[in-house]
C-alpha cells in the first residue's frame, strides 16, 4: 500500500514541475517596468531578472535626463547605472 501512494506523489511531484518549467518560459517573454522617486528613477526588466532599460531624471523640470538602452550582462541594478555613470 505505502509503494501506491508514493507513486502517486511521484507523478504529482513531476506535474508540478512540468507547470513550473511552462510557467517560467512564460516569463521569459514578460517585461516589467517600476519606477522610484515620484518617476525619477524608471527601469524595464525581462523575464530572466535582467535590466532591458533606465532612465533617470533629475528635477522638476525633467531636462536633465540620462537613458540607458538594453545592456548585455547587466545582471544587478548596480551594475547597470555604473555603466551609465553620467546618470
Amino acid at each position: 500500500m505505502m509503494g501506491g501512494n508514493m507513486n502517486k506523489m511521484m507523478k504529482q511531484v513531476q506535474k508540478m514541475q512540468q507547470d513550473m518549467a511552462k510557467m517560467q518560459e512564460e516569463l521569459v517573454g514578460r517585461t516589467v517596468e517600476s519606477t522610484a522617486g515620484g518617476g525619477v528613477i524608471k527601469v524595464v526588466a525581462n523575464g530572466r531578472q535582467e535590466l532591458i532599460s533606465g532612465k533617470c531624471t533629475r528635477g522638476n523640470t525633467g531636462k536633465r535626463t540620462c537613458s540607458a538602452p538594453k545592456l548585455a550582462g547587466a545582471k544587478s541594478s548596480r551594475n547597470f547605472w555604473q555603466r551609465k555613470n553620467n546618470c
